[in-house]
């Protein structure tokens, strides 16, 4: 196992040697390939086989060793052909909350994107870099894509670990694998923890500027007012029906609200000190929040964040939650 400081250099030379993509076609400056455990011991069979012909003129034996050899270099070729067919791209990656199970998609196929076969034959061998065989593809199993753990991930957004590819296809006498990164990431939203002692602060202790913005965009349930555009997010119960009936369009029905009260959500006002378990209970917060149809704004300090509603909205309160301490607003 390298030492970290060695284990950095290797990094280093691998990050200027295959940089990151969001898909690969593996090639010359991609590809490694040396003798397996079986290739060495086959090795050590050849000059075995050749010491004994020479040391006894047995003909016998030394042709054998030249078939072998000229096995062995002939499966060099073989392998690194078969190797260098794959493309390998990454899926689309979900965000998940802290402490479930994340995974991201990795697909196999051709250059040309068709659905015939893939060229590569044999099994190929997945496992994040540095770390035992976690997944394995088979183009004659259908195993398309494959499903790599992320392993233990913190509040935030990570990126994608590196991993190993290797294949021993045809024979096993060569270890053939290449060592790439990904362009992608994940974002893990903190993991919600169930509060009810929280009163939110409403409207009338907000800013002014904030109020104005939150009753332009707050959409009231009471009086109908107009129709609008349908917007992505808005709950299916706001459609009017009728008028997509008539041919009119996807449009929504927008009420007035007499009422000026809505949620926000503040960090400052969370009873705690530990601020991983405010934004958990805020978290908490804006789920419920969306889950009742309830306008609601959030406040981190730093980042303030309308009073709206929608699946948008959430969405935006979750990054922030997310990214809160990390990046700048």
């Amino acid at each position: 196992m390298p030492t970290p400081s060695w284990n950095n250099r290797i990094l280093q030379w691998l990050d200027k040697r295959i940089p990151s993509q969001r898909r690969f076609q593996l090639g010359m400056n991609s590809i490694f390939i040396f003798p397996s455990k079986f290739g060495l011991l086959f090795i050590g069979l050849c000059v075995g086989l050749f010491v004994l012909g020479s040391n006894y003129n047995n003909n016998l034996l030394l042709l054998v060793c030249f078939f072998l050899v000229s096995l062995f270099l002939i499966n060099l070729s073989a392998s690194y052909s078969n190797f260098a067919k794959i493309q390998v791209q990454l899926g689309r990656i979900s965000s998940v909350f802290a402490g479930e199970d994340a995974s991201f998609p990795i697909w196999f196929g051709h250059e040309s994107g068709d659905e015939h076969p893939l060229p590569y034959r044999g099994k190929l061998y997945v496992k994040r870099y540095q770390e035992k065989v976690q997944a394995s593809f088979d183009p004659a199993l259908n195993t398309n894509p494959i499903d790599m753990p992320f392993g233990t991930l913190k509040r935030g957004k990570q990126p994608v670990p590196r991993i190993t590819l290797e294949s021993y296809f045809p024979l096993g006498l060569y270890r053939c694998w290449s060592h790439l990164k990904f362009q992608g990431e994940i974002v893990v939203y903190p993991k919600p923890v169930r509060f009810n002692g929280y009163l939110p602060i409403n409207s009338e202790d907000s800013d002014e500027e904030e109020n104005e913005k939150g009753r332009h965009d707050q959409l009231g349930m009471e009086d109908f007012e107009t129709l609008t555009p349908y917007r992505t997010g808005e709950p299916l119960h706001k459609i009017a029906w009728k008028q997509l009936a008539k041919g009119q369009g996807l449009v929504s029905k927008q009420f007035n609200s007499t009422s000026s009260q809505w949620l926000w959500f503040s960090l400052k006002a969370m009873p705690t000190q530990d601020v991983e378990l405010a934004l958990s209970y805020l978290t908490w917060l804006v789920m419920d929040a969306h889950k009742r149809n309830e306008p609601f704004g959030l406040d981190l300090g730093t980042q303030k964040i309308s009073p709206n509603t929608g699946t948008e909205h959430l969405d935006a309160c979750l990054y922030a939650l997310a990214m809160y301490g990390e990046n700048p607003p």
